[in-house]
């Protein structure tokens, strides 16, 4: 036998083979290594919508503006805030959109509609801001069940004209709490014979040919010192406590189209009672004679009636 020394028989132990190689390459190619530990999180900075509040929180707010209908919406954010409902500015109002509240008017119909099922249900406040956004809520217990029974009567001044009209003018105005329909005169005597004598005249006519009893006049005069007779103006007659507000909704929605026309069409002031009568016949005419109309939705009435002078 060849004799081997110990330096050959290291030296050869050292040789690895090539099967042994590829051994080991699949062994490291194999092993799977642990990814390092971490506390850090990533998070994706997605503009996100704004979070939409829960039926029950809408609820809350709608009982909150109606409880409250004086508060601005300012207001209205500082309260929810401190009762622990965050809102921004934007979510109170989509939230007012989808209930129907946003503004003023809308809030005092919901109001409205309260008091109709229930009259209890209102406070003094709720009521105090129904006749301040709509003035013919002061009337509402004033009831009528035909054409002609009861009309109301307020002369009223024209001051916002005084620049063209170049004198102090006035306004005898009747309205009937059944149909709406509208009578006025313009003269610088503000009594209240002179505007009776004119209804004698021109208003009461218009009754007797549609085969109506004589109207009740309601009216108001804190001034007047003497009432004129009912038997000498052919009609009854009877004072109210307080401005007409079926009148003074007439004089804030519906009389400002009137003064609008007078500006936009230039109508020259000798022509101003003819405009004025023919102006009233149109707005009379929007609505049937023998038709009840809801004195509550004059809010709901603007515009600018053309003004025919032939």
């Amino acid at each position: 036998m060849p004799n081997h020394s110990p330096i050959l028989m290291s030296k050869a132990k050292s040789f690895i083979s090539p099967l042994e190689l590829i051994c080991l390459e699949d062994k490291f190619t194999t092993r799977s290594t642990p990814l390092p530990k971490t506390n850090l999180t990533y998070r994706l900075h997605i503009k996100e919508p704004l979070p939409q509040p829960q039926p029950s929180s809408e609820d809350f707010i709608l009982k909150t503006c109606l409880t409250n209908p004086f508060w601005n919406d300012f207001r209205l954010l500082d309260f929810f805030t401190r009762q622990g409902l965050s809102l921004t500015m934007q979510q109170l109002l989509q939230v007012k959109q989808k209930l129907g509240i946003t503004s003023k008017a809308a809030l005092c119909q919901a109001l409205i509609q309260l008091y109709i099922k229930n009259p209890d249900t209102l406070d003094v406040h709720q009521i105090r801001f129904i006749e301040r956004v709509n003035p013919a809520f002061c009337d509402r217990e004033l009831s009528v069940t035909a054409p002609g029974e009861k009309l109301v009567y307020e002369c009223i001044c024209t001051r916002r004209m005084i620049s063209k009209l170049k004198t102090l003018q006035y306004i005898h105005l009747f309205m009937d709490l059944f149909n709406g329909y509208t009578f006025g005169l313009f003269s610088p005597d503000r009594s209240l014979p002179t505007g009776l004598q004119w209804f004698r005249k021109k208003v009461l006519p218009f009754y007797q040919s549609r085969y109506c009893t004589a109207p009740l006049v309601l009216y108001h005069a804190a001034e007047q010192t003497s009432q004129p007779s009912a038997t000498s103006t052919c009609m009854g007659l009877e004072k109210l406590s307080r401005p007409s507000g079926t009148i003074q909704a007439f004089r804030k929605f519906i009389l400002p189209g009137f003064f609008e026309g007078l500006r936009l069409y230039d109508t020259p002031i000798t022509l101003l009672d003819t405009a004025f009568s023919h102006w009233l016949h149109s707005y009379n005419a929007t609505e049937d004679f023998d038709r009840y109309r809801d004195r509550l939705q004059l809010i709901n009435q603007t515009g600018c009636t053309r003004i025919c002078l032939d």
